[in-house]
């Protein structure tokens, strides 16, 4: 028995021993407690399964993995791109973390089994040729790096520029335009224009437009797109599509059958539209009619020479022919314009043009005299210049003013006469006054000229002077000056009598002249805040202690629309009021007064008032204004007989002369002058 347990334990230890070098030779796995291991990668006992490199003891199974993800590119990135942000696909058959390497990136990280899409980064203009991506599994196996394909990013449209326009205007309906691109691309139209070109090229691309009706293009676009899809659109300048023949809308001075025109006139010619100036000629070197344009009183047999082509004004519309010399008295001239002419879209005229009657020469007439020799004028003073005519013409000239200060005025015989009275309108300088004068025949003349004011402005009524006898109309060439009325103000307001201040026995004036010894003292005086009514002042005898001086003068007053008296007598009975009268008609007044005074150590005078103006539009267009007539000499037609203390001869005595002062300092010594005529001018304001 105990021999048969020695051999039965020997054989179960070799068992072992075998089984043990067995599976130590395989080299699969180790296994105990009820684990079966077999050559196979997978061997299951009592449900447990262990793999390659996988160890078991104790009923528990450890797994390694070392095969690493396969990854392939599925969709490229579109190449070129304009999106800076694309998208790429790729496959894998392990879900993994994903690394990207090169110039790319993205926000996403990790990749699932099969398909990913994924959005790169933002990218800027360039080539992108080392992009790529791995995937790492979770045992930590790297796939082989994956070469994203190469791809452009293209961000910048093509620089697109005019090179050449379309002409404009042009006739041609199916026209040529240029312009550059920096890329190639296709080409889109927008607007009203269009061609059959689709395609551009780098560098000049000249496209033919589709037939075009006439009018005007201002909204036609090109667009060109590059091969990454970006756009860049070009405006075509505007142009215009004209296809009307022009015509001649009228010929010479002013229209066709014109007679009476000066032999120095221009011809001038119209048409409807812009003229082309290259095809608008005139014979220049001779006689022979040649040139598009051309004048003639031969039927064109000769034509007149021009001193220069035609001169073009009103936008190339009207074209101005100036003869070389004057044309002929009396002859009858035509004018033709030939099918040459062309506008500036290159239509011709339709057919040949031809005045039917043409225009006849007649007299001339120039202006002698110049306005510029008397240019300015001061505020209040009267203007006056008188247009001096010579040349040949019949029968009588009229004037007329054009671009003239209100209120200037010219007369019959060609005098312009002007008091500017407004500050505020009128001390500047007056440009481009225009005096027109016309011919009995209708020739036409103008003269242009600027006409300065100058001075400070006094405000007040302004009274003209003429020597003589004016209270009926009044002579130009009579015209003294002009005077201002003084005035009082509002912090020492003064009736006229107040004015005069009669004391002791002489004039002690509160707003007036300081006067001098040897002249009558004359002005006018109104109250500031009525200005319509005005007083004469005057008076004699400023020497204290002077010798004794005897003044007799007579003084005549029309067209006042006050009636007047003589409010301050310096001495009783010095002053007369002989008449007065109104008019039934007009009612104004008419009056006469006789002054004849003696002093010595005092003065003497007197106040004649009030005078105004009617109301009455019409007589103030005809000039009715008051005036007042002087008498200074010779005899008295007031008086038939010498009453007491009175002369039938009037006389200033031992005075030089009288004086006449104005507000502005200003005075007019009346002189020699044996008598005089005060009128209302105007009256100056200076707000």
């Amino acid at each position: 028995m105990r021999h048969i347990l020695i051999i039965l334990s020997l054989f179960l230890f070799s068992f072992i021993f075998i089984s043990c070098s067995k599976s130590s030779d395989d080299g699969a796995s180790t296994t105990s407690d009820n684990t079966t291991t077999t050559d196979d990668d997978t061997t299951t006992t009592d449900n447990t399964t262990t793999t390659d490199n996988t160890t078991t003891t104790d009923n528990t199974t450890t797994t390694t993995d070392t095969t690493a993800p396969v990854i392939s590119e599925d969709t490229a990135v579109t190449t070129p791109t304009n999106d800076s942000t694309p998208n790429y696909t790729f496959s894998t058959n392990e879900a993994g973390t994903i690394t990207y390497g090169g110039s790319c990136s993205s926000g996403t990280t990790s990749a699932t089994s099969g398909n990913n899409t994924i959005t790169l980064v933002s990218l800027s203009e360039g080539t992108y040729s080392n992009c790529t991506i791995t995937v790492t599994d979770s045992a930590g196996n790297v796939s082989s790096s994956l070469t994203i394909t190469s791809f452009i990013v293209d961000l910048t449209a093509a620089t697109l520029e005019e090179v050449t326009a379309v002409t404009t205007p042009t006739n041609d309906t199916t026209p040529d335009y240029t312009f550059s691109s920096s890329e190639a691309g296709t080409i889109t139209y927008g607007g009203s224009c269009s061609s059959s070109t689709s395609s551009a090229t780098t560098d000049n691309n000249t496209i033919t437009l589709v037939s075009l009706s006439a009018g005007t293009y201002s909204n036609c676009t090109i667009t060109v797109t590059d091969s990454s899809g970006n756009s860049v659109t070009l405006n075509i300048s505007s142009f215009v599509i004209d296809t009307t023949a022009p015509t001649v809308t009228s010929v010479s001075t002013t229209a066709d059958n014109q007679s009476l025109v000066s032999l120095t006139d221009n011809i001038t010619v119209t048409f409807s539209e812009a003229m082309d100036t290259t095809y608008v000629t005139t014979s220049t070197s001779d006689t022979n009619c040649a040139g598009t344009i051309r004048v003639s009183s031969d039927n064109f047999s000769n034509c007149v020479r021009m001193s220069s082509e035609p001169v073009s004004s009103n936008s190339n519309k009207t074209f101005t022919l100036d003869p070389n010399d004057n044309l002929t008295f009396g002859l009858t001239y035509l004018t033709r314009v030939t099918t040459g002419v062309k506008d500036t879209a290159g239509n011709a005229l339709s057919s040949q043009y031809e005045t039917t009657n043409g225009f006849t020469t007649a007299e001339s007439i120039s202006i002698s005299s110049s306005a510029s020799d008397n240019s300015s004028v001061g505020i209040g003073s009267t203007y006056q210049y008188q247009v001096d005519t010579g040349g040949t013409y019949s029968d009588s000239v009229t004037y007329s003013l054009s671009n003239a200060p209100d209120n200037m005025t010219i007369s019959s015989s060609g005098l312009v006469e002007w008091t500017p009275d407004n500050a505020s309108s009128d001390i500047k300088t007056h440009d481009n006054i225009t005096i027109t004068l016309t011919t009995a025949s209708g020739y036409v003349l103008t003269e242009s000229y600027d006409l300065t004011v100058t001075g400070t402005c006094v405000s007040g009524n302004v009274m003209s002077i003429w020597s003589g006898d004016q209270r009926s109309s009044t002579d130009s060439s009579k015209f003294l000056g002009n005077i201002t009325a003084y005035t009082d103000n509002a912090s020492s307001v003064k009736t006229a009598s107040q004015n005069y201040n009669y004391s002791s026995s002489s004039v002690d004036l509160t707003h007036g002249p300081q006067a001098t010894v040897n002249d009558g003292a004359m002005f006018f005086y109104n109250q500031y805040d009525n200005t319509t009514h005005n007083y004469l002042f005057y008076f004699f005898g400023m020497d204290v202690g002077g010798s004794t001086n005897t003044v007799s003068i007579d003084l005549f007053v029309a067209n006042n629309a006050s009636q007047d008296s003589n409010p301050v007598d310096d001495d009783d009975g010095e002053t007369d009021r002989v008449s007065q009268s109104q008019s039934a008609t007009t009612g104004l007044w008419a009056s006469s007064y006789t002054g004849r005074y003696r002093y010595g150590a005092n003065s003497d005078g007197a106040v004649i008032g009030p005078f105004s103006n009617t109301d009455n539009q019409t007589l103030l267009d005809n000039g009715t204004t008051f005036k007042i007539f002087v008498d200074l000499a010779g005899t008295s037609s007031l008086l038939t007989s010498v009453p007491t203390n009175r002369s039938l001869a009037l006389t200033l005595g031992d005075l030089d002369s009288m004086k006449y002062y104005s507000k502005d300092n200003s005075t007019i010594v009346l002189g020699d002058h044996d008598n005089f005529t005060i009128g209302y001018n105007t009256t100056i304001t200076c707000e």
